[in-house]
């Protein structure tokens, strides 16, 4: 009895949410570069892609993630080191051109992930770390035909986390931050 209300439940829910589901779904792949951060010296290389669902309204919701080697330099004293990022993106946007481009603007949250690897056999320097980040920026995209486009960004990432292990339950910015630029195809199913 209880699986059949769970059931009838569910059905009901997805009956009266399908309207208000109707969105375009995009696949994008990016590239850009990383810059303007504390931790970096130089703008370096950075890629990835998203999954996006964007209504006929002003409101979307993204799944973004990225990779950058070398994030932190260090090339020349035998480090290898990088950071991944995985986002979840809430996008606020509007269309324009007869619905041939929109802009948006982003915020969210998801994880940062760094890696330091030295080239040392005691591991002394290994570091494999994750944090909560966030995430907001700016972007517009533009479509040639019906399915293919092209997309670009700005958007700036920090991450949040306890800034001592002190067993204590803190919240803070973390000492990570940047800005990143990126452009690339979308395809629009």
């Amino acid at each position: 009895m209880n699986i059949r209300i769970l059931s009838l439940s569910a059905a009901l829910v997805a009956f009266a949410a399908a309207p208000s589901l109707h969105a375009d779904t995009m696949l994008s792949a990016h590239a850009g570069k990383v810059f303007s951060g504390d931790d970096l010296d130089d703008s370096v290389t950075t890629y990835g892609g998203a999954l996006t669902f964007m209504g006929d309204g002003a409101f979307g919701f993204e799944i973004e993630g990225g990779y950058t080697s070398d994030f932190y330099g260090f090339d020349d004293a035998g480090f290898e080191n990088n950071l991944g990022t995985l986002m979840a993106n809430i996008l606020l946007g509007s269309s324009f051109a007869e619905d041939r481009g929109r802009v948006y603007l982003s915020v969210g949250g998801g994880l940062m992930k760094s890696r330091f690897d030295a080239s040392d056999e005691d591991d002394v320097f290994d570091v494999d770390r994750n944090d909560f980040g966030v995430s907001g920026g700016v972007g517009a995209m533009g479509f040639f035909t019906d399915n293919l486009g092209i997309r670009g960004d700005v958007r700036y990432f920090r991450n949040i986390g306890d800034p001592e292990p002190d067993h204590e339950f803190d919240l803070d910015f973390g000492s990570t931050d940047f800005w990143r630029g990126t452009a690339g195809l979308v395809l629009k199913f």
